[in-house]
């Protein structure tokens, strides 16, 4: 079992996150990249996510912690490259893809943080 703290962070966590999928929903301004609750959720991943580790008592919890960790951070990678192409394509088609392909890793992003707290 995960320690309160890590429960705290993923709350924090998951609940930006699906601010940030709100306002994605929406699609009623440009530039996802700059927005601000996006550059909140990089703020918190740098200074949050990485460098917070606890000891565990066991190391399969040590384990899955640092998967999470690192599976976060490849799915935060993906849509930042992902919002960059959105936002800078001209094509209708490849907005529409890379609409899809956001959608899809946000969506990942929170089910692999709400799987962590149940």
């Amino acid at each position: 079992m995960l320690p309160k703290s890590h429960y705290s962070l993923l709350e924090e966590w998951i609940k930006l996150l699906k601010i940030f999928q709100r306002e994605w929903d929406l699609q009623n301004q440009n530039y996802y990249y700059q927005s601000p609750i996006w550059q909140d959720i990089l703020f918190f991943l740098q200074e949050k996510i990485v460098p917070f580790s606890a000891d565990f008592a066991d190391s399969n919890e040590a384990n899955l912690w640092q998967s999470w960790q690192t599976e976060t951070h490849r799915y935060v990678r993906l849509l930042t490259t992902d919002l960059l192409f959105f936002d800078t394509a001209k094509q209708p088609m490849t907005k529409k893809v890379k609409h899809s392909l956001v959608s899809q890793h946000l969506e990942s992003a929170i089910a692999l943080s709400q799987n962590m707290i149940n």
